[in-house]
């Protein structure tokens, strides 16, 4: 749970400011989110001794698994800093947080 929770929230939070950068994530993810599942498990295994990577049948569905739910995380911070965050970080800065402070205090608290 740990380790989705953590490329879900990179993903996220890769998905950020630099245009270029946050576009190939954004396709990255639509695209890991399109594909079902047991195709990924499949595209991992053949296609990974390709790319010289030889994954055991186990390593290649662990994978798959972990970027499947790692694109969907990111969706669902998404929509949590697109409906919550903008209120909730309102209140800090009004208190007199400094911004850095009022995410790590109270953005990152509303997505765990």
């Amino acid at each position: 749970m740990r380790s989705r929770w953590s490329s879900g929230s990179f993903l996220r939070l890769a998905s950020g400011r630099p245009p270029l950068f946050y576009r190939c994530v954004r396709e990255a993810v639509g695209f890991i989110r399109s594909m079902p599942l047991v195709l990924q498990i499949f595209f991992v295994f053949y296609a990974g001794p390709q790319f010289r990577i030889r994954p055991s049948p186990w390593a290649s569905g662990m994978i798959a698994i972990g970027l499947h739910y790692a694109a969907y995380l990111s969706e669902v911070y998404r929509g949590v800093l697109v409906s919550i965050i903008f209120l909730a970080l309102s209140l800090p800065t009004a208190a007199g947080l400094r911004r850095l402070e009022s995410w790590l205090r109270v953005g990152l608290g509303l997505m765990r």
